[in-house]
This record gives structure tokens, C-alpha cells and sequence, in this order.
């Protein structure tokens, strides 16, 4: 299979997933704090960004790559697909209780997207290990969790 074919199934496979879950194009773009006709160009192949392609498939929990991979994979891309990825700690319960020391820089209760880094997000489970309780995760944050370990912090997990 080609890269273009590849990527026209991962694509097909995008716009499935979210049709399935109920979620419209603007639902999804909200969620993920982006422009809707963002989504469109992903679910349609054109000018989609692996980091966007990969942005929208962990968000409706579509494992494609593992982060390391990804990591990997995104220094082999030109520059404009290299920036910091960002994830939306709204998504992670446990993360999101963990930004309780930055409450003044956003509303808590409110729905916008709170993107962070991974680095931002990892360095919280670590600073605020004492707080984290990997047990009551939810399956994906606890994916997540384990990702960050294994690629920011090399398998193992400092708590502080």
C-alpha cells in the first residue's frame, strides 16, 4: 500500500469513527480547538497534517501510532508538521485536576479546549504525582499516561 492510499483509508476511517460516535464536523473541530474546515480537509485527504490527522484519531481513540513512533516519524517531516503537539486536557480528568495550581489562567468549569503540551502535561503528572491516581484514570488517560512515560520520560515515571 502506497502512502497516498494509506493515508485515504486512515482519512475514510476518520470520518467513520466520528459519524459513529454522533459528533458533527463543527463538534469535533471545537473539541479539538480547531477550525472546522480543518476537520473537512482531514476527513477529505486534502492538505491534512500528520499532526492533525493524529490530533482528531487520539481524540475519538483511534490508535494509529504510538507517540514514540510518531515521534519517530515526525523528524523525517517538513518543518510545518513539526510544531509542539498539543493536547486538550479537558479530555484527562486526572490532568485536568492536576492544573488546579494554573486555575487563574482559565476557567475550570468552562468547555473551550485547554490545550497544553505533552512536555506541559507530563511534567504536571510528575510535579503533582502525590495527586495522581492511575486507578481511577480513564482507559484513554491512562494510555495517554503510559505514552508520556514511555517516550518523555524514558519508561519511568519521577514522582516529585
Amino acid at each position: 500500500m502506497n502512502k497516498l492510499d494509506f493515508i485515504s483509508q486512515l482519512t475514510t476511517l476518520l470520518k467513520a469513527r466520528r459519524l459513529k460516535t454522533g459528533m458533527t464536523q463543527e463538534q469535533l473541530a471545537k473539541e479539538l480547538g480547531m477550525r472546522r474546515a480543518t476537520v473537512v480537509d482531514v476527513e477529505n485527504g486534502k492538505n491534512a497534517t500528520l499532526h492533525n490527522i493524529a490530533r482528531i484519531a487520539d481524540f475519538l481513540d483511534i490508535q494509529i501510532l504510538s507517540v514514540d513512533k510518531l515521534a519517530e516519524l515526525r523528524k523525517t517531516l517538513p518543518e510545518k508538521d513539526k510544531r509542539p503537539r498539543k493536547i486538550n486536557a479537558r479530555q484527562y480528568p486526572q490532568l485536568l485536576q492536576l492544573l488546579w495550581d494554573r486555575q487563574h489562567d482559565f476557567d475550570i468549569n468552562a468547555t473551550q479546549p485547554l490545550m497544553i503540551t505533552l512536555e506541559e502535561a507530563y511534567g504536571l503528572y510528575e510535579k503533582h504525582a502525590r495527586f495522581v491516581q492511575v486507578s481511577q484514570m480513564t482507559a484513554k488517560e491512562q494510555r495517554f499516561f503510559t505514552q508520556l512515560k514511555n517516550t518523555l520520560g524514558n519508561g519511568v515515571y519521577l514522582a516529585a
